[in-house]
């Protein structure tokens, strides 16, 4: 099996990329095993929750 672990940078609930990660899960065949890595937010300086760059 064939395993892939998938990260899209945005944390946006609309995200394209995030979409098009999930439509891959549901479109892979069954010797690939893909998973979402929703841990994104937990790291730091995040651009989506950070309004301001850092240094400003």
């Amino acid at each position: 099996m064939v395993k892939i672990l998938a990260i899209s940078g945005s944390l946006r609930s609309n995200s394209s990329n995030t979409s098009i990660l999930r439509a891959m899960v549901g479109l892979a065949p069954t010797h690939i095993q893909i998973s979402i890595y929703d841990g994104i937010g937990d790291l730091p300086s995040n651009k989506d929750l950070d309004p301001t760059p850092l240094g400003r």
